[in-house]
């Protein structure tokens, strides 16, 4: 028996120099959301281990869509105990 993972959908928000995020991600990630709240959202790593670049902005949360990222889709079922 497993518990619900607790996460939260998020995609690298990229460089930001010119503040139209023209370098963001694709990939909803998996970050838990213990990490966000620690990390007030703008670092730690989502569950396939991606994290944010030494010039990164951060993490972009987008809690209303799904998580794309496969890996990160794997890294839950196995948490979960089921089998992707």
């Amino acid at each position: 028996m497993s518990a619900p993972v607790d996460v939260v959908a998020a995609k690298l928000a990229g460089r930001c120099t010119n503040g139209l995020e023209r370098g963001q991600g694709r990939n909803l990630h998996a970050v838990p959301a213990a990490e966000v709240r620690r990390s007030f959202g703008f670092a730690g790593k989502a569950m396939c281990g991606a994290q944010p670049g030494r010039r990164s902005v951060g993490w972009t949360v987008c809690e209303s869509q799904p998580v794309t990222c496969p890996r990160c889709q794997r890294a839950i079922a196995r948490v979960q105990g089921g089998a992707a």
